[in-house]
């Protein structure tokens, strides 16, 4: 969210979809980059600059929503399901379905500089210190501290 707009992402469009928060309407519409017959599956703000994870073309991007969210950079995603993207103060998050884990990448080039296992994630985000993820087969939302984690 910045400003008076919400991002969301339609995975099947594909498209990126700026919204009022106040009322709800559709502000504008984008297609999403590197998309096939579906689409982003997390979103993510900082600084200023919308990030997005595709899976079709296992790629994070991020982009610039002044400019009709032109691709100002790109990195791979750790694998062929990324479903998930959070900051950690500079090091950028990226929940991996068929790993069943979460990675912690480099933003500038997509290196690995850690990882948690995790059971069945599918969707991820972080908020007030932890992570937070779907868990595929039960669909329970779940928490994971990452001081627990890391030890």
């Amino acid at each position: 969210m910045t400003g008076q707009s919400l991002w969301l992402a339609s995975t099947w469009g594909p498209t990126i979809i700026k919204v009022n928060r106040t009322n709800g309407s559709t502000i504008a519409t984008y297609p999403t980059a590197g998309a096939t017959e579906n689409g982003a599956h997390g979103l993510e703000w900082r600084d200023g600059k919308l990030w997005m994870v595709v899976p079709p073309s296992e790629t994070i991007y991020q982009l610039d929503p002044g400019n009709d969210l032109a691709v100002l950079h790109s990195i791979p995603a750790p694998g062929a399901r990324p479903h998930g993207l959070a900051w950690e103060g500079d090091d950028l998050w990226c929940v991996e379905t068929d790993h069943r884990a979460i990675y912690r990448l480099n933003p500038k080039d997509g290196s690995t500089i850690d990882k948690i296992e995790i059971p069945k994630p599918h969707g991820m985000t972080r908020w007030d210190g932890c992570f937070w993820y779907c868990d595929a087969t039960s669909g329970a939302i779940c928490r994971l501290s990452v001081l627990d984690s890391m030890g």
